[in-house]
């Protein structure tokens, strides 16, 4: 999700979702009164036959949000009148990926943790064989940083070659100017395994090796696709949450946690909660049953107690979603 700007007060954000998986963290972010402002189309009659598209820009009060596919649809009422438009008018904002939009809204602090999260440090990224080799850096969308031609023949093929040792300097210097989480080296076949063992020890750490069919541009897509990637795309965000879970687990042990919905709204009040965990699950839960302003104010009023508030996404909610779906650690 690319921030492209947030006002002093944090009450309005222009964002612009780079993924569909961007698309998704907006449909849980909006809530029912919040204004978005976007591009849409009104519908001109010019002929008793015809019908044009206009593009405009046009602000609604949220009412419901839908994730079709590739699609976000945004409903609700104009907030001003235009044209043939009136104020209050049920409309609809399509946003697709790469359009931006403004969020008018009163921001929760885990609602713009959520907003500006990424997938995230980046990912160096070199795909390989003997005749040519690709930089690439992966944000949320892969970059291409370099191109280099092999000079390795076919035949006495090994890792001795000085080409090898070309591209192992290359990430040092990419590491140094990116400093990047993770690097993948991947190439068809054995390749990648020369350059990875004529990296220092401090790459040779955090640098996963791939299998690819092929190389150049084309196949950074299918590198993308490839469960290794995938695995190192996750590992990050998981981390973080299993930190979060384990720490609540040894306050159970402690006796210093309370959890379900019942208990958790007796302690945020009095300001007992130093952490207070949510998994989508319980907000999912809540939006369907009914109960998610409730759920929202709770969260909000935690906050204002200067409790740290997050909210659980990755398989590491299981067990707050064991307990209730929320849970906190106590101050006291």
């Amino acid at each position: 999700m690319k921030l492209l700007s947030l006002d002093p007060k944090r009450t309005q954000a222009v964002v612009q979702p780079q993924s569909t998986q961007d698309l998704w963290r907006l449909s849980t972010l909006l809530e029912a009164g919040d204004v978005v402002t976007g591009k849409t189309e009104r519908k001109i009659k010019v002929n008793e036959d015809t019908v044009a598209r206009k593009p405009i820009v046009l602000s609604v009060t949220v009412t419901k949000t839908e994730l079709q596919g590739d699609m976000l649809r945004v409903s609700g009422t104009t907030v001003e009148g235009m044209d043939d438009i009136p104020k209050g008018s049920h409309h609809t904002i399509n946003v697709s990926v790469h359009d931006q939009i403004t969020i008018d809204k009163e921001w929760l602090g885990w609602q713009l943790e959520k907003l500006q999260e990424e997938d995230t440090h980046p990912i160096l990224i070199l795909l390989m064989d003997r005749e040519e080799a690709l930089f690439a850096v992966l944000r949320r969308e892969p970059e291409i940083l370099a191109t280099i031609k092999g000079t390795v023949q076919k035949k006495g093929i090994d890792g001795g070659s000085p080409y090898w040792q070309e591209l192992a300097t290359e990430l040092g210097h990419y590491d140094d100017r990116i400093r990047p989480l993770h690097i993948i080296v991947a190439s068809p076949a054995f390749f990648k395994e020369y350059v990875i063992n004529l990296l220092p020890d401090h790459l040779k750490k955090k640098t996963v090796g791939a299998t690819i069919s092929a190389t150049g541009e084309a196949a950074l897509s299918e590198l993308i696709r490839r469960p290794e990637v995938k695995q190192v795309l996750s590992q990050e965000r998981y981390s973080q949450e299993t930190t979060l879970v384990d720490a609540l687990m040894e306050a159970i042990h402690k006796e210093k946690a309370g959890w379900g919905i019942a208990e958790v709204a007796e302690l945020v009040p009095i300001g007992a909660l130093q952490t207070l965990l949510v998994t989508v699950n319980f907000l999912n839960g809540a939006r369907n049953d009914g109960t998610y302003d409730e759920v929202s104010a709770l969260m909000k009023t935690a906050e204002s107690t200067k409790a740290a508030v997050h909210v659980l996404d990755t398989s590491a909610a299981d067990q707050v979603d064991k307990l209730g779906g929320i849970a906190g650690v106590k101050r006291w």
